[in-house]
């Protein structure tokens, strides 16, 4: 392909085209990036989130704390939070793939975190679970109770949530949500009704924040229901 377009660039500047107005004319009948695909999926009142409650843009975040993928797109996310401050709210929506075997636990103990300590609960301990997931044991048992000490959970409770997996139900009512709009990898972002799949560069979340941000409330029109929980 890059043969091809070489020649045709060779051609095209036989032809009498100026090498500064080489890229226009051959992107001239090119075809624009395809309209990303809209989702209607509805925010529990429990998800944890940050960022401004009642913010323009929403972005759900369907992810889990082993997926070594998950971790890669805190820095993006980083800087859109950075970058668009009050506009932005994003949500924590928990997705454990199968294969990870800690995932699940994993969630649990984030939503306990949340249950004692509010969003602030839930992010510290979020931070750790990311930060280690790749450490040997980082994400098992004792390393769950280690960062609930180092939040300040009581821990009486914290190991009788996990024991008798309080927070389950709602770990697989977020999975179900995921699923009924054919999302069903980590970590994937419901920016506003668009959908963005994988660990994006920050520049595709900005393009579709701008957009959101430009065609105000009540849009895109989505493609799938979702009763949330």
């Amino acid at each position: 392909m890059i043969d091809a377009e070489i020649l045709h660039a060779e051609t095209l500047v036989k032809q009498g085209t100026a090498r500064s107005a080489l890229y226009d004319a051959m992107v001239r009948n090119g075809l624009s990036a395809p309209d990303p695909r809209t989702v209607e999926v509805s925010v529990p009142k429990t998800a944890p989130f940050k960022g401004n409650p009642d913010a323009k843009v929403v972005i759900q975040e369907f992810a889990e704390f082993q997926c070594p993928y998950c971790a890669r797109a805190e820095e993006p996310i980083r800087q859109v939070m950075a970058q668009y401050g009050a506009d932005v709210k994003l949500v924590w929506r928990d997705l454990p793939l199968g294969m990870h075997a800690n995932a699940e636990l994993a969630a649990e103990a984030a939503s306990e975190a949340r249950r004692q300590k509010g969003n602030q609960g839930f992010w510290a301990i979020h931070d750790r679970l990311l930060a280690n997931q790749a450490t040997p044991g980082g994400l098992e048992r004792a390393a769950l109770e280690t960062y609930a000490r180092q939040i300040g959970l009581d821990m009486a409770a914290f190991n009788d949530a996990l024991d008798r997996r309080v927070h389950a139900a709602e770990v697989t009512m977020d999975a179900k949500a995921a699923r009924a709009v054919d999302i069903d990898g980590t970590p994937a972002f419901v920016v506003g009704g668009y959908l963005l799949e994988g660990a994006q560069p920050f520049t595709k979340f900005k393009r579709i924040i701008e957009r959101v941000l430009k065609e105000g409330p009540g849009k895109p029109a989505p493609s799938k229901g979702d009763p949330g929980h």
